[in-house]
């Protein structure tokens, strides 16, 4: 029923069809199906840290991430979700044995989501 033939204008973001009229009701229907409203699959957010340095919690984040997808035997079992859990005090690996703040980054599977606790 015709040949079809597609453009398009970046300046004024529209599709041009040329095609047979009842090419172009069946076209415009799966445009239509096409052009939605899609929540993209990831969000950026910007996380404000009282105490601890940003390079270190994203190394210890990375590593936590990393972590899961290879050492999945090592990860903690609860009734609500699968949990790992990092604890890092501040400091030397010298003094580590000693009282100090601790910074615990908590990853749950189940939520697919991660709870930081400076």
């Amino acid at each position: 029923a015709g040949n079809t033939s597609f453009s398009f204008s970046d300046r004024t973001n529209q599709l041009i069809v040329t095609s047979h009229p009842d090419n172009l009701k069946v076209l415009e229907n799966i445009i239509n199906q096409l052009d939605i409203d899609v929540d993209p699959l990831t969000k950026s957010q910007v996380i404000y840290l009282k105490h601890a340095k940003a390079e270190e919690v994203q190394a210890l984040i990375e590593k936590i991430i990393s972590g899961q997808n290879e050492n999945k035997d090592s990860v903690k079992q609860t009734t609500s979700g699968t949990t790992e859990v990092v604890q890092v005090t501040e400091g030397s690996p010298a003094n580590a044995n000693q009282t100090a703040p601790v910074t615990e980054i908590t990853s749950i599977n189940a939520c697919k989501c991660i709870r930081i606790c400076l």
